[in-house]
């Protein structure tokens, strides 16, 4: 169970990476004071991903860094090329890549994250707040009053302890399976070959009963 006391580090690590000047910090240091967190499932390989971190990332100048909010990157890329990369254009605190794996996986299934990207609000007790702060903020993009509003309520919201949480994070099984070839596109296509395979087989075949019955009505 995590405490109250130590739940920033439990949850996210000992460190995080500070975005000023790139170095990793103590996550209590970085996270000290703020109101809320955000935590932010994403990778470089997600279209989708790609889409939403701009609008985040304005989002997030306007409305979370006055307001004392903090956004963390938790990857799901493979290298760190990929991540340097992806994270490079964000503004925002991460975790390292080293570690991402293994605490992404710990709060993917506390949170029950099944697809990206996906935004969580945390409150400074690191309870929850909501999963849905992704269709949210696409809903107020663009709007700095919006925006802030959106923050107020959150910070009104009563937080609860993750486990206990109502999640929304189910997924069809056909997003799974979309979610699962965009990330593992070699699949994609085997997929194509076979079913190009099987095209084409079928073709012969249908030819071949064309032959037939053409052999047939000359006898």
């Amino acid at each position: 169970m995590t405490t109250v006391e130590n739940w920033k580090v439990e949850r996210f690590g000992a460190s995080l990476i500070n975005k000023r000047d790139g170095k990793e910090k103590p996550t209590d240091t970085i996270l000290k004071n703020k109101d809320l967190i955000l935590v932010y499932f994403s990778a470089s390989w997600c279209p989708p991903c790609k889409m939403f971190t701009p609008v985040l990332t304005s989002f997030y100048k306007e409305c979370c860094v006055p307001n004392n909010v903090e956004i963390i990157y938790l990857s799901s890329d493979r290298d760190v090329e990929s991540f340097n990369e992806y994270y490079g254009k964000m503004p925002w605190t991460a975790i390292p890549i080293r570690d991402t794996q293994e605490t992404k996986q710990q709060l993917a299934n506390a949170l029950q994250v099944t697809s990206i990207p996906h935004l969580v609000v945390l409150n400074k007790d690191g309870k929850f707040v909501t999963d849905q702060a992704r269709a949210e903020v696409m809903e107020i993009a663009g709007s700095k009053e919006k925006g802030e509003a959106l923050v107020a309520e959150w910070k009104r919201k009563e937080g609860v302890d993750i486990e206990n949480a109502k999640v929304s994070g189910k997924q069809s099984l056909l997003m799974k399976v979309v979610l699962f070839l965009a990330k593992n596109p070699i699949y994609l296509f085997g997929i194509l070959y076979i079913g190009k395979k099987a095209l084409t087989y079928l073709q012969e075949l249908g030819e071949e009963d064309e032959d037939d019955a053409i052999k047939d009505g000359e006898l």
